[in-house]
């Protein structure tokens, strides 16, 4: 008897993106078993370009929310919504709305998954993609060897913002010929986890950009549970070369809105502050108690209470 394959939900806000339809579409003819995965999908955009009435299968795999683009609030807001939208499933993965895909991709993310769940049942897989350029409309990946990863690092320039309440900035680094890496910083371009990490971990409204990666980061770390940056990502991202796709804060789009952007992102910055220095302030998006912001620093060498930052510690490659 074939043993049952996990249901798999993919969470995916998308902000005015012209690549929406593309990526859905091509992560379904990419997929070795695209029957088992469902799509919920936030997309803010104006009414007319919403995606035109689903049909068959692709009907079958996505379940849409459209939302008048002036009516956006940032990303973590537009995630959190698409994240209710999940339905049980056993796996839970958050990607972008400009995404490409290797063949075999969703047989990757399951087997490399279920290797680090059964070190640790609480764990997630997360890593800055590949970059992909779209030629003759084919989407592109670069050519990453299925034995690299990817390690997350503040860059040796990298200081803490006493504002912002977090660090400027992280950095990729390709490492090659290794095993997975045990890392302390996600990618919200790519998350794969189990499912109940859609209840256990809602996106933060109040985080409106910059510093979502930081505190899920945080979240994760001081609830128990585990980070891993995979070997062999076969998911790319769209890096807005010449700056074609639209963002929130572009002054048209901000024209329209009554509470402007930088409003948002100045409640981000407090929220980031308070998670750390009052984290019973964030309910429940706030720290967990299995692990200590001090276990985080002395681990991570970031260190969120004294705002500083162990460039040696940081940039240690922690594997299996």
């Amino acid at each position: 008897m074939a043993l049952k394959r996990p249901r798999i939900f993919v969470a995916i806000a998308s902000y005015r993106d012209p690549l929406l339809v593309q990526t859905v579409l091509h992560a379904i003819e990419m997929a070795t078993y695209p029957e088992r995965i469902r799509f919920g999908i936030v997309d803010q955009c104006e009414p007319q370009y919403r995606w035109p009435a689903l049909q068959g299968d692709v009907a079958k795999s996505v379940t849409y929310c459209a939302v008048d683009a002036s009516f956006a609030r940032g990303v973590c807001w537009a995630r959190n919504v698409a994240q209710s939208l999940w339905e049980g499933e056993e796996m839970y993965i958050q990607l972008d709305a400009h995404m490409a895909f290797k063949k075999g991709w969703d047989e990757w993310a399951e087997s490399s998954l279920f290797e680090k769940l059964a070190l640790n049942g609480n764990s997630v897989l997360s890593s800055y993609p590949p970059g992909f350029a779209i030629k003759d409309g084919v989407p592109e990946i670069e050519a990453w060897s299925d034995k690299s990863a990817v390690h997350h690092a503040p860059r040796l320039e990298a200081t803490f913002s006493d504002e912002k309440g977090m660090v400027l900035i992280y950095e990729g680094r390709l490492i090659d010929n290794t095993p997975s890496l045990r890392g302390y910083h996600v990618s919200a371009a790519v998350i794969i986890a189990p499912g109940r990490f859609a209840e256990c971990f809602p996106n933060d409204p109040a985080v409106y950009f910059y510093g979502e990666e930081q505190s899920l980061a945080l979240r994760l770390f001081t609830h128990g549970w585990d980070i891993w940056h995979p070997i062999g990502m076969p998911i790319g991202h769209f890096y807005n070369a010449g700056g074609t796709r639209p963002l929130h804060w572009d002054k048209d789009a901000d024209a329209k809105r009554e509470v402007k952007w930088w409003e948002r992102d100045a409640r981000s910055y407090l929220r980031q502050r308070s998670l750390c220095e009052v984290p019973s302030s964030c309910g429940a998006y706030g720290l967990g108690t299995v692990r200590s912001l001090a276990d985080y620093a002395a681990a991570s060498g970031v260190d969120y209470l004294n705002r500083t930052i162990d460039h040696d510690r940081a940039r240690r490659l922690h594997s299996i």
